[in-house]
């Protein structure tokens, strides 16, 4: 094949999107809406990740679980992996580690990025559901320092 022609057609990257076990209406926009993505996505619901565990991961380990999940998408040719659930910051360097595609777990990942970008003395917001569990370890494992 010369430089000139054309090169063979791929398939575009995949997302691939590992969903806590809810049931509520996901809006366009919504990281659980598939019309959120201008690009193919792929969903894979945890069975195991119910809302009322993903505040105590302490207390309910949902690590293998999404592992086995992450592995199905990544079985399919997803090029890359998300949550639907920003409390998976608790298993972001595991998950990091062990996966052969990049993954992000939560937005809270941008958290020391966008601090640095803000004027000094000026903190990022986070707006979670509960704020008593979104602290500790969900916030250290992400590079935020303890208040």
């Amino acid at each position: 094949m010369t430089a000139y022609q054309s090169q063979p057609v791929r398939p575009p990257a995949t997302l691939g999107i590992l969903m806590v076990k809810t049931h509520f209406r996901r809006y366009q926009g919504d990281i659980g809406n598939p019309e959120t993505w201008p690009f193919p996505v792929r969903y894979r619901v945890v069975e195991e990740a119910i809302p009322q565990r993903m505040g105590h991961l302490q207390q309910h380990d949902l690590l293998e679980p999404f592992k086995r999940a992450a592995q199905v998408l990544i079985d399919q040719g997803v090029a890359g992996l998300t949550t639907s659930c920003g409390y998976l910051s608790y298993y972001q360097q595991e998950l990091s580690a062990w996966s052969s595609v990049p993954i992000v777990t939560s937005s809270l990942l941008q958290y020391p990025l966008v601090k640095r970008l803000l004027p000094g003395g000026k903190q990022p917001l986070i707006l979670t559901f509960d704020e008593t569990t979104l602290q500790g370890d969900y916030l250290e494992k992400v590079g935020i320092a303890a208040a």
